[in-house]
């Protein structure tokens, strides 16, 4: 073969993989991914710029001010849960897996707690490269409990995330930004930021797992109620003292509406981003929270500026272009409808059972394992018992399901 061959195949190929890669980067999915992970993180910049602000005022209540947000978020789905199937439905499932959601809430809480405290211990600086640890722990859970299988290029979006995340550490430490106490961590502050991070990713992987198999409705308004009970005890015991000697004025109000406001809309928006986009983009997109937080503490905190701070912004960006350029498989998990989920049983030949209902009529398959079929009809449940070896397309669900209700193929 020819040189002049081996140039045209050469730029042939090339010009196939640009092509497929402009195509995956204008996917609308591909815009959401990076769209809610970048909100979730400003909202989370949002409550760390009000903490920095309370903590000025000499106003420090973690737990008070998470219970505050946790009320607000039940008031709203736990009634609304109500509303949708009814007391003795709610009651029904909090006796059958109510235990997951106290779990998780529990978790949440606790990991929110630890990792607010370990300031008082060790560096920000600190904080922020340990807290890097839910990023392996989610991925490690993902791959044991969900089956969600990861390429290289996932552990490639990974790395680069992670090195942006270090940048950031970086560049705080070169701009001596924090000065009381730092140079020297306290081991007890590092162990509670590793603490709180284990936590927060098996709490994070627990919420992908209950919103995938009951929906969102359900998960916010059963963990909501869980974690008002458990924060507002915890509230009552720890910091019962503190709130007495807060000195409340307009400015201190303002400020603790400012985080509840942007609490309640991260924990209301992540279990959407749970179902939409998994808890590990979720994790990595929040990595650029801290990015905010520094950009936004120049103008309020008096912050010095560092061009490794866009460096890293960049980094964590190019990260989760690579990791989003082809999403994990979870063949598993098929979404559910909003007030009820999947019941999965396996039996011992490996056969499953998908039993929903829903408004509209929805095909869920999986061309490649084909260990999952669900059919849904308007107003009506479709039970479809289905072996691995069963279907092999969406067009033969369509069939048996046609079948089974003695209606045309379309």
């Amino acid at each position: 073969m020819s040189i002049e061959c081996l140039k045209v195949l050469h730029f042939d190929c090339c010009l196939h993989h640009g092509k497929r890669f402009a195509n995956i980067i204008c996917q609308r999915s591909f815009f959401m991914v990076i769209g809610i992970g970048q909100l979730l993180s400003i909202l989370i910049c949002g409550t760390a710029v009000t903490s920095g602000l309370l903590q000025e005022e000499s106003v420090s209540i973690p737990t008070g001010q998470s219970f505050f947000a946790y009320v607000l978020l039940s008031v709203t789905f736990t009634f609304w849960l109500f509303w949708s199937i009814g007391r003795k439905s709610v009651l029904g499932l909090i006796k059958d897996h109510g235990w997951k959601y106290f779990v998780l809430a529990l978790l949440d809480v606790e990991a929110n707690y630890l990792v607010v405290k370990a300031y008082q211990f060790t560096s920000v600086t600190s904080v922020q490269l340990l807290d890097c640890v839910t990023i392996p722990t989610v991925l490690v859970l993902s791959r044991c409990l969900l089956r969600i299988r990861y390429r290289c290029s996932h552990l490639v979006g990974v790395v680069f995330c992670l090195i942006g995340a270090s940048s950031l550490v970086l560049a705080d430490h070169l701009t001596e930004k924090y000065q009381d106490g730092e140079s020297s961590s306290n081991v007890l502050g590092n162990m509670l930021v590793l603490s709180g991070a284990v936590l927060y990713g098996i709490s994070n992987v627990g919420q992908e797992m209950m919103v995938s198999r009951y929906g969102t409705l359900e998960y916010l308004g059963t963990y909501s109620f869980f974690a008002c009970f458990i924060s507002g005890t915890q509230f009552v015991i720890l910091e019962r003292e503190d709130v007495l000697a807060i000195k409340f004025c307009l400015r201190v109000v303002l400020y603790l509406v400012g985080f509840v406001v942007c609490l309640y809309l991260l924990m209301a928006l992540m279990s959407y981003a749970m179902l939409k986009i998994g808890a590990m983009a979720v994790n990595l997109n929040l990595l650029s929270s801290d990015f905010f937080s520094l950009i936004v503490g120049i103008f309020v905190f008096r912050y010095k500026f560092h061009f490794l701070y866009f460096i890293s912004f960049v980094l964590i960006i190019v990260g989760l272009i690579v990791y989003n350029l082809w999403p994990p498989r979870n063949d598993d998990i098929c979404p559910p409808t909003e007030t009820q989920g999947a019941l999965d049983k396996t039996g011992a030949d490996g056969e499953e059972t998908v039993n929903k209902t829903s408004d509209d009529f929805r095909l869920c398959s999986t061309n490649e394992t084909g260990n999952t079929a669900v059919a849904i009809e308007t107003e009506q449940s479709v039970m479809i018992s289905c072996n691995r070896s069963t279907f092999q397309s969406s067009d033969d669900i369509r069939e048996t399901v046609a079948s089974s209700r003695h209606l045309p193929v379309k």
